[in-house]
């Protein structure tokens, strides 16, 4: 739960809330390791498989939309702003909650 809470930048409260509720509704299961039992490990259903396969299709599709008539290194250079963007905005999160 912590890894997934700190990848996801969320509280461990948040990350236990949305594995519990993923669980409840099919999408992942979760397992105490042998050796640790404070240790969880998840994986996904094949429920969760499917949804995960047609979320990239759409991805893929809209991109496909709305990057119409770009160049393979105009496609290239929006996504490194998009990418410069978004650590930008997670960089403020991190100071903003350092300020709280």
């Amino acid at each position: 739960m912590h890894e997934l809470a700190s990848f996801g930048h969320y509280d461990k409260a948040t990350a236990t809330r949305a594995v519990k509720k993923l669980e409840e509704e099919g999408y992942v299961v979760t397992e105490m390791a042998q050796e640790d039992k404070r240790i969880r490990r998840i994986y996904v259903t094949e429920k969760a498989t499917a949804v995960v396969g047609k979320t990239l299709e759409s991805v893929n599709d809209w991109a496909d939309i709305i990057l119409k008539g770009f160049t393979n290194e105009e496609r290239d250079a929006a996504e490194q702003m998009l990418i410069r963007m978004a650590c930008n905005a997670l960089d403020h999160i991190v100071e903003q909650r350092g300020k709280e």
